[in-house]
């Protein structure tokens, strides 16, 4: 059960869900209170609620003492409050700076560019973060007030974390002067929202079995060898790079671990499937979309033809849709449990060398395509729900497809080095069989 979605039950997950709430009734009547939320620092937030602590203690009628801690908050508050207006930004402008996308688990960081165009210098900033939704993580912040010198430009960078794919905004952030005694800012400048996508994390593919489709083969191709490849120079290390093309003397020289980067002199056609039944476990379906991405990149790095996309829930991707690797991943990113259908996809892949097909349970289509003669490389991803669990729950496990290459869900997200080029996946599916219904959990 995921407890940090539960706890945003209530909030709307996207900007126009939350657009519509603030055009409620409801919503019309809290925004004074967001008002005052914003006029106020953090300790000015905690004040408020000791205020509110005390007031309660002060109905009490034995203890006479305690109006006079209530008298004296009251007055801090007010005082604050009253004396917002005389520290208006009028001479800062603000603007944004964000990337469109971003990956799961890496930290996404947006800047604020505050300008002094005045001739005085502007200090005690405070920056109101917007709410996150529940996959959202604030990272700690360089400092808690910022200051900008006349004619000067003051770049304020915070930065977030995120654990969900797909589409994300973040609502306007607040840049207000802290009034004396830290407790409210002065009047706030909102800046624009901001619009990304998170990605999902690529697995480590680090063998495929490649063969050439008709075109290729029609223009005189080779399709790809273990040993078919050229240096085309190095790069810094990745999580996932084998040891043996780390190059020991530029490592030396710079300092950081640096490996060959090899350039595959040779011609191979694919496509790339995903399919999420919507009946799987959590994390099958992250597995499966995270292998989807690991192909994607893998084929650019071998420089074999990508020549369609065909992700649940999204339109499928061919020809010029293709050149550049981004609009895959993201379409990846934005996949969505849908069913898929033979008759669709087919045109798309008619021809192809080799059709990558992967899905977290039992697919019509993928069989339905290879009886037609589509070479479909099925990859099933097993979640890691055990069989005391399943038995608990009354359902049976989800039956491995024939002919499919078994990848454990675990494997995929621990970032562990994924071979599909070895073994049969005849043995491959009969073996996790026999140890699903073998001992052991």
């Amino acid at each position: 059960m995921n407890f940090a979605r539960l706890n945003h039950i209530l909030i709307p997950s996207t900007k126009e869900g939350r657009d519509r709430f603030r055009n409620t009734r409801t919503g019309r009547l809290v925004k004074p209170l967001f008002r005052l939320y914003l006029a106020l620092t953090p300790e000015g937030r905690f004040l408020t609620i000791f205020w509110l602590l005390t007031g309660a203690a002060g109905l009490e009628v034995g203890t006479t003492q305690i109006y006079v801690l209530f008298a004296l908050v009251t007055g801090l508050l007010a005082a604050s409050l009253l004396a917002r207006r005389a520290y208006r930004l009028a001479d800062l402008t603000v603007s944004l700076e964000a990337p469109l996308r971003t990956t799961v688990g890496e930290p996404l960081t947006v800047t604020l560019v505050v300008r002094n165009r005045g001739e005085r210098p502007v200090g005690d900033l405070d920056v109101s973060t917007p709410l996150l939704p529940w996959d959202g993580r604030w990272l700690p912040a360089a400092a808690d007030r910022y200051a900008v010198d006349p004619g000067e430009t003051t770049r304020i960078r915070l930065a977030a974390r995120f654990t969900e794919r797909g589409d994300h905004h973040l609502d306007p952030f607040h840049l207000g002067r802290t009034v004396p005694l830290g407790v409210a800012c002065g009047p706030v400048i909102d800046t624009p929202g901001v619009r990304f996508l998170v990605r999902p994390r690529p697995a480590v593919v680090v063998a495929l079995p490649l063969a050439l489709g008709r075109e290729a083969r029609s223009q005189g191709g080779r399709a790809l060898a273990p040993d078919a490849r050229d240096l085309a120079g190095t790069r810094p290390y990745r999580p996932g790079d084998r040891v043996r093309d780390l190059h020991a003397r530029s490592w030396a020289r710079l300092g950081i671990p640096v490996v060959r980067e090899w350039r595959e002199d040779r011609v191979a056609d694919a496509a790339v499937v995903l399919e999420l039944t919507g009946s799987a476990t959590q994390d099958a379906e992250a597995a499966a979309v995270s292998l989807a991405a690991g192909l994607i990149v893998r084929l650019a790095e071998l420089s074999a033809a990508l020549d369609a996309v065909v992700v649940s829930g999204q339109a499928p991707l061919t020809g010029p849709a293709l050149e550049q690797p981004d609009l895959a991943l993201d379409a990846v990113a934005r996949a969505r449990p849908e069913a898929l259908s033979a008759a669709a996809i087919e045109p798309a892949v008619r021809g192809l060398g080799t059709v990558f097909w992967v899905t977290d349970g039992p697919s019509d289509a993928a069989p339905t395509l290879r009886r037609r003669g589509v070479p479909v490389e099925l990859i099933f991803i097993r979640g890691s729900e055990s069989r005391w669990l399943r038995a608990a729950a009354r359902s049976p496990a989800a039956p491995i497809p024939a002919g499919a290459r078994v990848v454990a869900a675990r494997d995929v997200l621990s970032g562990a080095r994924i071979d599909l080029a070895g073994g049969s996946p005849t043995n491959e599916a009969a073996g996790h069989a026999r140890q699903e219904s073998g001992g052991g959990a």
